[in-house]
């Protein structure tokens, strides 16, 4: 394997990471809404139990 393409692996491996590196943040903005939404609900339906 040349230099040049020992380079383009890395350079895709980069890449894919980046990438999956983003749509986990985007997952994880996700869950923290659904999160969000669910400790309102569950504070809404027994504001008792709810943490302070």
């Amino acid at each position: 394997m040349s230099f040049t393409e020992k380079i383009d692996v890395l350079d895709l491996l980069i890449n894919v990471l980046r990438e999956h590196e983003e749509k986990l943040d985007e997952l994880v903005e996700r869950m923290e809404q659904i999160i969000c939404i669910l400790n309102l609900e569950s504070f809404s339906q027994n504001p008792e139990t709810a943490p302070p």
